[in-house]
């Protein structure tokens, strides 16, 4: 598996050297497609198709939307959403521009009675903006739990947590402590709302130095 995601790695990385290329000859290549996106996801939050159909869906930090047009395009849902911080560049698309919204995860969400809230390298445990703003974890989880469903889930995957083939005592060590703010807050969240988790490994992800 190991091999397999590598050989994945090395084809992205050439799709991004061709778009370097291509844009010092003022000719554009999409370097990642919605469907790249929709795969990432699936992947990373252990999903599949038969889940998402007919469901309400909320993508927290959805990028450049890949995920929630493919949902779309593909008439898997015809209730899939997208919010983010920096929204601009999908307002411009009409056919999309009722499905994103730009606003803060921390704020009341803009789309309720959701089925799924998903989200993939958009949320660690915690950071502090530019302007001082600062993130929580709790904060995420208290208003994505009140937009959701009865029975509804959360899907959300430990972003800051890697496992290297190379050991790196700097990088173990922002892993564990990230991982012992998690576990920390999830323990605080399921004592107050009586809602249970689990942590459950989806895949190998290799990234090329």
């Amino acid at each position: 598996m190991i091999e397999e995601k590598t050989q994945e790695a090395i084809q992205k990385n050439h799709k991004f050297r061709k778009l370097i290329a291509s844009q010092k000859e003022d000719v554009h290549i999409d370097p990642f497609t919605a469907e790249d996106s929709y795969k990432e996801y699936k992947n990373d939050l252990g999903l599949n198709e038969n889940d998402l159909k007919g469901k309400r869906i909320l993508d927290l930090g959805f990028g450049a939307g890949g995920f929630v047009k493919y949902l779309l395009l593909k008439k898997i849902t015809s209730e899939a959403y997208g919010v983010d911080i920096d929204a601009s560049e999908i307002f411009g698309e009409d056919v999309f521009k009722d499905h994103f919204f730009q606003g803060d995860f921390q704020e009341k969400l803009p789309v309720q009675n959701l089925d799924y809230i998903v989200s993939r390298q958009a949320i660690g445990h915690e950071w502090q903006y530019e302007d001082g703003h600062k993130f929580s974890s709790v904060s995420l989880l208290e208003n994505s739990l009140a937009a959701l469903k009865i029975g509804g889930e959360i899907k959300i995957p430990f972003g800051e947590e890697f496992a290297f083939s190379t050991p790196n005592a700097q990088v173990d060590e922002w892993n564990m402590e990230s991982k012992r703010r998690w576990d920390e807050s999830l323990i605080e969240i399921c004592n107050t709302h009586n809602i249970s988790y689990k942590i459950e490994p989806t895949g190998i992800v290799v990234y090329l130095s």
